[in-house]
């Protein structure tokens, strides 16, 4: 009979094995083509799959920059729901504290700096906001809370696939960030002019301007 701490690393070997390939599947290649970019043999790749062998630390580093979600294959956590956790707790908190910020506001304000910490510590390639973006971020958030969160509906609402997370540090939070200044300025320049008396409905006229405005310019550099 195999020793106890045996079984379990052998059961957790199989759970990581499942999760690898739900990545690889995910990401789009067969056994063959994945373990041809990591530069391993295909039998390696299976043995990983089917729990086998353990992945090396330089097989996650190498299979990372190809965008697998390494903390979902080691510890089944899943990235992507990290940011909308710290949004909620942080509308949360506001809600309890009266404090006169827009909850709501501050739930997008907190889902963009959890995607920003994320990207900074799994991303050591990822240059992230200047300092200065960063300030007016929160500033703007805590001065203009309304136009603000209408902004940040706007944005996601029509550019979601350019400013999606791709798991392990691939959201564009300087997009989506660059975005919604665009999008405010523009708002300001000409909030007097609009014949609707919806902040929302006005935001999300001047937001679908700078966003196929922004997407063209991008597009043309490409």
């Amino acid at each position: 009979m195999k020793p106890k701490i045996e079984l379990f690393l052998e059961k957790e070997n199989l759970k990581i094995g499942k999760r690898l390939k739900e990545e690889r599947v995910r990401l789009g290649f067969n056994q063959a083509e994945f373990a041809e970019r990591l530069g391993i043999h295909k039998n390696t790749q299976m043995n990983y799959e089917t729990g086998k062998r353990a992945p090396t630390a330089e097989y996650y580093e190498k299979a990372s920059k190809l965008g697998m979600n390494i903390p979902h294959v080691i510890n089944g956590e899943t990235i992507v729901e990290l940011p909308v956790k710290a949004g909620q707790l942080a509308s949360l908190v506001f809600k309890k504290s009266n404090s006169g910020q827009l909850p709501e506001a501050m739930e997008a304000l907190f889902y963009i700096l959890a995607l920003e910490m994320l990207n900074t510590e799994i991303n050591d390639e990822y240059k992230g906001l200047s300092s200065n973006n960063l300030d007016l971020l929160i500033k703007t958030a805590f001065e203009n809370g309304k136009e603000f969160n209408e902004a940040f509906i706007a944005i996601n609402l029509y550019a979601s696939d350019a400013i999606s997370m791709d798991n392990y540090g691939k959201s564009n939070v300087i997009l989506l960030v660059d975005l919604i200044f665009k999008t405010l300025d523009l708002y300001n320049e000409v909030k007097n002019q609009f014949s609707l008396v919806s902040v929302q409905d006005n935001m999300r006229l001047v937001a679908q301007q700078v966003i196929n405005s922004s997407l063209e310019v991008r597009k043309s550099k490409e």
